[in-house]
C-alpha cells in the first residue's frame, strides 16, 4: 500500500480502513441477498453486516466501540435470526476488530474489548446449540494475543529508535563541548601571546624603539590566527 494512501484520512478515519470495510460489506450483502448464506430475515442480517463493516472502518480510531458494536450485533442476530453471523466476511470483521483492540489499546481497554467479543461469541454458540467453545476461545484469544505481541514489538521498536536519537544528541553535545573547550584554550593562548608581546613592546619603547614594530607585528599575527581559529570553531558549533 502506497504510503500516501496509508496516511489519508476521512473525518479522522483511515481511507484504507474505509475501503476494506466497504469491501467486506459488499461481500457480506452479496452472500446474504443471493441466498448463499441464510441467517434469518434481511431486516436483521443486513443491519448486522453494516454494523460489522462500520466497526472495521473505525476500529483503529475507536477500538473499544468497534468491539462492543460487533459483539452486540452478533448477539442480536443470534437472538432474532436463525444463527450467529456465519459468513467469512463477518468472521474477518470480528477478527480484525479483536486484533486491532489488542494492538492499539492499553491492556485494560484491550482486555475489556476481548471480553465483550468473546463473551458474545460464547453466548451465541450456546444459543445456537453449538459446542465449539474451546475453538472460539482459542481463535479470538489467539488473534488478540497476536495484536498484543505486535503492540509490544512496536513499543520496543519506538523505544530503540528514541534511544538512538538520544545517543546521537548526546554525541553532538559532547562534540560541541569539546569544540568549546578547544576554543577557550585557543583564545586563552592567543591572549597570553598578545599580552607578552604587548609587554615586550612597552619595554622596547624605553630601550630600543626600533623593536616595537616587531612586537606589534607579532601581536597582529596572534590576533589574526586567534580570529581565524574562532571563526572555524564557531562554524563547527553551528553545524
Amino acid at each position: 500500500m502506497p504510503r500516501s494512501l496509508r496516511h489519508l484520512r476521512l473525518y479522522g478515519v483511515p481511507v484504507t480502513d474505509i475501503a476494506l470495510a466497504l469491501l467486506l460489506v459488499v461481500a457480506s450483502l452479496g452472500a446474504i441477498l443471493t441466498g448463499e448464506v441464510d441467517e434469518g430475515s434481511w431486516w436483521v442480517t443486513i443491519p448486522v453486516a453494516l454494523v460489522g463493516g462500520a466497526a472495521v472502518a473505525v476500529r483503529t480510531r475507536w477500538p473499544l466501540v468497534a468491539a462492543v458494536a460487533v459483539a452486540l450485533a452478533g448477539l442480536l442476530q443470534s437472538l432474532l435470526g436463525t444463527g450467529s453471523p456465519g459468513t467469512i466476511m463477518a468472521l474477518v470483521a470480528i477478527l480484525l476488530v479483536v486484533y486491532t483492540a489488542g494492538a492499539e489499546c492499553e491492556e485494560g481497554t484491550a482486555s475489556v474489548a476481548l471480553a465483550a467479543v468473546l463473551g458474545s461469541a460464547l453466548l451465541e454458540e450456546w444459543l445456537d446449540g453449538g459446542s465449539d467453545y474451546a475453538f472460539v476461545t482459542i481463535e479470538l484469544g489467539g488473534i488478540w494475543l497476536l495484536g498484543r505481541a505486535v503492540r509490544s514489538w512496536r513499543v520496543r521498536a519506538t523505544y530503540a529508535e528514541q534511544h538512538q536519537r538520544d545517543l546521537a544528541r548526546l554525541e553532538v553535545a559532547a562534540e560541541r563541548t569539546r569544540i568549546a573547550r578547544d576554543l577557550h584554550d585557543v583564545v586563552a593562548h592567543s591572549l597570553s601571546v598578545i599580552a607578552v608581546q604587548a609587554d615586550a613592546a612597552e619595554a622596547a619603547l624605553d630601550v630600543d624603539p626600533s623593536r616595537v614594530g616587531q612586537a606589534l607585528r607579532a601581536i597582529r599575527g596572534s590576533a589574526r590566527d586567534a580570529l581565524g581559529d574562532m571563526r572555524q570553531m564557531l562554524y563547527l558549533l553551528r553545524v
